[in-house]
């Protein structure tokens, strides 16, 4: 099948000058757990041309229940390199780079000097989820953020400001410490209720962060060719 004819669809609903802005986009995804693994499904299928994976994480067991990147015979490999293989698998033409390293104060520099149209945050560690905000709202790098999934069984999430966010602990603590570094917006993807379970090990079941990576992805699509 030659690649054109994999987005004939989406070129029927957005239109074939939106399919050559989407071919001609650069996006990085940061994070390629659950979240951020559904996320990278959806924009190669969406026909993003070119496409930056950053994780410094192995696969484990305990991700095959929901992450969807993840096969038995994944485990031990690198979620970058793997959400880069099959991305390829997708769609020969894409350009789909792995950077296998977590984003800290030694590789933000080496990972956004590249320069991107779009950035989507599925980091879960906060200290480094903040540098890469601050980092991308420096730089003018367009971004979208991921916040809890876990300890959730709806799927009622919700594209907002952070600033409007509630019910997610973790969503507090992320405005704080915005609040203070001068960030006054940040488009997120967010719960619109209360998780199931408040307290303990974050637990989770599949569907979850497989639509908050769909929405994520979604939403920048959108806003490259946009809509």
């Amino acid at each position: 099948m030659a690649v054109s004819e994999a987005f004939v669809r989406t070129a029927a609903l957005v239109g074939d000058d939106a399919l050559v802005k989407l071919q001609k986009a650069k996006v990085l995804v940061v994070g390629l757990g659950g979240v951020g693994g559904a996320t990278a499904e959806v924009l190669v299928r969406s026909g993003v041309g070119t496409l930056t994976f950053v994780d410094g994480d192995n696969f484990e067991p305990s991700n095959l229940n929901r992450q969807i990147l993840c096969t038995v015979n994944d485990i031990g490999k690198n979620k970058a390199v793997i959400a880069a293989q099959r991305a390829v698998a997708i769609n020969s033409a894409v350009n789909a780079v792995s950077i296998p390293r977590f984003v800290d104060n030694s590789s933000i520099s080496d990972i956004l000097d590249c320069g991107y149209d779009y950035c989507i945050d599925a980091i879960d560690d906060l200290p480094n989820k903040i540098l890469l905000i601050t980092e991308c709202k420096k730089r003018g790098i367009k971004i979208v953020s991921a916040l809890g999934a876990g300890n959730r069984i709806g799927c009622d999430f919700g594209i907002t400001d952070i600033y409007k966010t509630k019910d997610d602990p973790f969503a507090r603590k992320l405005r704080h410490e915005l609040k203070k570094a001068g960030v006054e917006s940040l488009d997120v993807a967010c719960a619109l209720s209360p998780p199931l379970v408040k307290h303990g090990t974050p637990s989770s079941i599949a569907a979850p962060p497989l639509v908050m990576g769909a929405m994520l992805a979604n939403y920048a699509v959108a806003k490259i060719i946009g809509i």
